[in-house]
């Protein structure tokens, strides 16, 4: 049997044991969470966080303004934000999860997928070909419109550089 305990700096009034408390967590050592809880937790999902507030997160701001812009599909944001958190601190598969909200299987789908493209060793470790790929991200297109749109006019400029 396995046991799920926590780290030993809880606030002691968790696994507190005096006469008539009953306590939160469990053992001798009050740090094992009951199987209940276990039980009860185990359909929890995390909400989605938006991509771009995961890449601004891991100092990756210019990259976090492109997705903002809207110039990516869903599922290349989600890549891209994974890619920015690994080339920022290298985390555990768990900890990624949590901090993308997505589910593990979810996550180990998304870094299968960039260790077959070659964007990630196995190690997590992103490739020099990731790092490639996150720097042409962040650039964003450069548009020039003179605000034609729908107009029949003739465009007259109102100055030259």
């Amino acid at each position: 049997m396995t046991h799920i305990s926590v780290p030993n700096n809880l606030p002691k009034v968790l696994s507190r044991q005096p006469p008539g408390w009953q306590p939160f967590l469990d053992g001798p050592t009050g740090r094992i969470v009951p199987r209940e809880l276990i039980e009860e937790l185990a359909d929890f999902a995390p909400s989605h966080r938006d991509p771009a507030d995961i890449a601004e997160a891991a100092n990756q701001l210019r990259l976090s303004r492109a997705l903002k812009s809207g110039r990516l599909r869903a599922p290349a944001d989600q890549l891209l934000a994974l890619l920015a958190l690994l080339a920022h601190r290298n985390h555990a598969v768990l900890d990624l999860s949590r901090i993308m909200g997505l589910s593990e299987t979810q996550l180990q789908a998304m870094v299968a997928f960039l260790e077959h493209v070659g964007f990630l060793s196995e190690d997590l470790t992103v490739t020099k070909r990731g790092r490639d790929e996150l720097k042409n991200s962040k650039r964003l297109k450069r548009i020039a419109t003179a605000g034609l749109d729908g107009s029949q006019d003739p465009y007259y400029p109102q100055s030259l550089r």
